[in-house]
């Protein structure tokens, strides 16, 4: 299988809550946070890539480290990233909220 997957590259900044998701003006404490790769197009290759498939990635990063971790990580999954761009100084990132016991989330994110 041969898949060329063209979408988002971005870094996720993830916290998981335990009460729910916070409404506007609330703050919650998080029992965990972590700090992933990730982007809907990026997820997409690398599931395919470690489903034996040759993936290859189109997307672009921004000229920061995180572009180059983005890189790195797609590399140790074994997609091919040979027509990532980088446009700018910032490659895009996400805060995630992620509610422990029902599973949902809200994103908020910087192209």
């Amino acid at each position: 299988m041969s898949l060329l997957v063209v979408g988002s590259l971005n870094i996720d900044l993830v916290t998981v809550t335990v009460k729910g998701l916070p409404r506007p003006g609330e703050t919650l404490a998080g029992k965990s946070k972590g700090i992933y790769f990730g982007g809907k197009g990026a997820n997409q290759a690398v599931a395919a890539a470690r489903l034996g498939g040759a993936v290859r990635m189109v997307g672009a990063v921004g000229g920061d480290e995180d572009g180059q971790r983005i890189r790195a990580a797609l590399q140790k999954e074994g997609v091919d990233f040979s027509e990532i761009v980088t446009r700018g100084d910032q490659s895009g990132f996400a805060s995630v909220t992620v509610c422990g016991a029902e599973g949902e989330n809200t994103v908020s994110n910087r192209r």
